[in-house]
């Protein structure tokens, strides 16, 4: 169905393949906090000044911005714009975190072939022959918090994605955990360092791998079911089970 893939293209399978089919015939819709969580990125890790237009996002004088940004989408007003550049200075001030920034490469973009599917990713937040990371912004990095939900949207299969590539384009394995730099939304802006356990880790690369086999499949028969193809009995969540969707639908 698609060229290449992407570790966003396949997490849709995390829902169903349905979404994903989806979520790959529709317009990219860039949201308020994708564009501040855009401009974090580029103000810790470096790449392209975000644009910032604080007029009226209609007109000739929006018009004529548009005309000259490579990604109109990404143009933030003001207030966004203050947002990101003060959660980019918690992060710079922070000593722990600028221990786990300096001396990696950041954005590095990577090309590989996996299960005889092309992928790719515009960039590896942050790596160095001992680390690997990747920079998120969310609503609390109180610890526990944090985890449920890194663990919510599925950050730890992002990294495993990631750690799956290093792994096939020959990179020697990192010394140090894989790990999460994350800073919060609101005032303060508190950031935490979130190193995941192998296990998590290998976790994550196992959801890649599940959704990878899916995608073969469901491209080998375009079919693409939705959540599930028979009745799901009601007792299977009231009773409080905490099951994922995808193992309701294995």
């Amino acid at each position: 169905m698609t060229a290449k893939l992407s570790y966003s293209d396949l997490r849709a399978f995390a829902s169903s393949p349905a979404h994903f089919k989806a979520q790959m015939s529709a317009p990219r819709e860039v949201s308020a906090s994708m564009r501040i969580g855009t401009a974090t990125h580029r103000l810790v890790l470096g790449g392209p000044a975000p644009i910032v237009f604080d007029g009226t996002r209609r007109g000739a004088a929006w018009d004529a911005k548009c005309a000259a940004s490579p990604n109109p989408d990404e143009i933030m007003n003001g207030r966004e714009y203050s947002l990101a550049e003060a959660m980019a200075e918690s992060v710079l001030a922070h000593p722990t975190a600028r221990e786990y920034l300096d001396g990696a490469k950041y954005e590095v973009p990577l090309e590989w072939e996996y299960a005889g599917v092309s992928c790719w990713t515009r960039g590896i937040d942050i790596l160095a022959s001992d680390r690997l990371g990747d920079l998120k912004t969310m609503p609390s990095v109180m610890p526990r918090k944090a985890m449920r939900h890194a663990e919510d949207l599925l950050y730890h299969a992002q990294l495993g994605w990631y750690d799956l590539a290093l792994e096939i384009l020959g990179y020697p394995p990192r010394t140090r955990p894989a790990f999460l730099l994350c800073v919060e939304t609101r005032p303060p802006h508190d950031v935490l360092v979130l190193e995941l356990e192998p296990e998590t880790l290998d976790k994550g690369r196992r959801c890649c791998h599940a959704w990878m086999e899916q995608y073969k499949t469901c491209s080998a028969t375009d079919t693409w079911p939705g959540y599930s193809t028979a009745p799901v009995p009601w007792a299977l969540y009231s009773a409080g089970l905490e099951l994922d969707d995808s193992e309701v639908e294995a």
